[in-house]
């Protein structure tokens, strides 16, 4: 995946499983040093992490992120005169996808070959077959599936293996339902002045509106009174 660039002082939302480069373009006299800090503690380049400062612009690069990742960043730059700071926040949401229609996870490995890689959904490793398939080109690794169901939702794991080591990286996938009724009102005869209720059901990822907006249940009745 390629890292979407964002420049400080914006608060940053991304979904899940995204690349992200934060870059920050800074002044000063030569022999400038700079820091990144996650929740005030100092970050450190690593498979998750990489820092590069050129041309005096000064860029975090985050693989995958997920909701581990949320929080304030901070860039510290200093030279022998003193120190200035700038900061971000970094929100990380869900992968939203819709039941019956295609999908895909995506990461991208780095590594000395022969690299092996695996996919997981909730710790249980996944296979390729008529719900899903997995694809590795160019280090680029796919998990794609033609039709999503609800049971698809989760997390996704990724695991890459050589012969120096593993690493493996996260994302969250919340499936969500197109709203449908399994049963709809009956039509009922009534006195005036008497209470009626109507009642229907039913099934998909409904937003319900009962003195506070609230997501029914699967399979949930709706009733109504007047």
């Amino acid at each position: 995946k390629k890292f979407i660039k964002y420049l400080f002082p914006e608060s940053v939302n991304v979904k899940s499983g995204e690349n992200v480069a934060l870059e920050v373009r800074v002044s000063g006299s030569p022999e400038l040093k700079t820091k990144w800090y996650k929740d005030n503690k100092e970050l450190s380049v690593g498979a998750k992490y990489q820092m590069s400062f050129t041309k005096k612009v000064a860029i975090l690069k985050i693989r995958s992120a997920d909701k581990t990742d949320a929080g304030e960043y901070k860039l510290d730059v200093s030279n022998n005169v003193g120190t200035a700071s700038c900061r971000t926040k970094l929100s990380v949401s869900d992968t939203h996808l819709v039941v019956g229609r295609p999908g895909e996870m995506e990461c991208k490995v780095a590594g000395s070959a022969p690299l092996t890689t695996s996919w997981f959904h909730n710790g249980q490793e996944i296979k390729s077959g008529p719900n899903c398939e997995i694809s590795c080109s160019d280090n680029n690794c796919r998990l794609s599936f033609p039709s999503i169901g609800l049971y698809d939702s989760g997390k996704y794991t990724c695991k890459a293996v050589n012969a120096a080591g593993s690493s493996d990286t996260s994302a969250s996938m919340s499936v969500t339902e197109p709203p449908s009724f399994a049963e709809t009102p009956e039509k009922m005869e009534t006195l005036p002045g008497k209470n009626v209720s109507f009642t229907a059901k039913v099934r998909g990822t409904v937003l319900f509106y009962n003195s506070s907006w609230n997501y029914l249940p699967q399979n949930q009745f709706i009733s109504s009174r007047s």
